[in-house]
């Protein structure tokens, strides 16, 4: 079971100190990417990184992870390359310090909400909420605190190996929502059931 979506769940801390440490994990923002739009199919098409497709055009072009950071164990034995975000991770206290006021990760494990679901080290800088055309967090008279509000979680058997959790941060085509988009792999063992009918008679 894979439960991803905006959840909404916030950081314990006040505005200063999550963006305090939010420059210490990962530095000062990238600049955003000027917007293009890509027609359909041929030279510069879908296949393309980096552009934006949209409404006739067709579907988003898919993020491509960077390069695998680390080694995971998740099934004691059972390893895989993983890629922890669109970003190197600077200073591992700072996010420490963010991810231990995270929301949801408190509640989880609290046995609060999402039982037996697991998520992946956040290695990506807060998601939401981003100015309009920028990777800068939005100052106006809210003020609401940078929070990673965008998450997959995921319920899974034996064997199941995570490959990649990140976020979109620098893509043009991420900068029109004051959301950043997550993306999740995951390789997946399935086990047919032996000697079943191809076409059983219904009861």
């Amino acid at each position: 079971v894979f439960w991803a979506g905006d959840l909404n769940y916030r950081i314990d801390a006040e505005r200063p100190e999550v963006e305090a440490n939010i420059s210490k994990a990962f530095g000062p923002p990238p600049a955003a990417k000027p917007a293009k739009i890509l027609p359909a199919g041929g030279p510069g098409g879908p296949a393309e990184q980096g552009g934006i497709i949209g409404g006739r055009h067709g579907p988003p072009v898919p993020p491509v992870p960077p390069t695998p950071t680390r080694t995971i164990d998740p099934d004691g034995g059972v390893g895989g390359s993983f890629w922890g975000g669109s970003e190197a991770v600077l200073d591992l206290g700072a996010l420490g310090w963010l991810a231990a006021r995270d929301q949801l990760t408190k509640a989880r494990e609290a046995g609060h909400v999402f039982r037996g679901f697991a998520e992946e080290p956040l290695c990506f800088r807060p998601t939401f909420k981003f100015a309009p055309g920028s990777n800068e967090y939005l100052v106006d008279g809210k003020m609401r605190v940078p929070a990673w509000c965008d998450r997959v979680l995921y319920k899974v058997h034996h064997g199941t190996v995570p490959l990649a959790y990140g976020s979109v941060l620098s893509e043009a085509v991420a900068l029109g929502s004051d959301h950043r988009p997550v993306f999740a792999a995951f390789e997946l063992s399935l086990v047919g059931a032996a000697g079943a009918k191809k076409n059983p008679k219904k009861p």
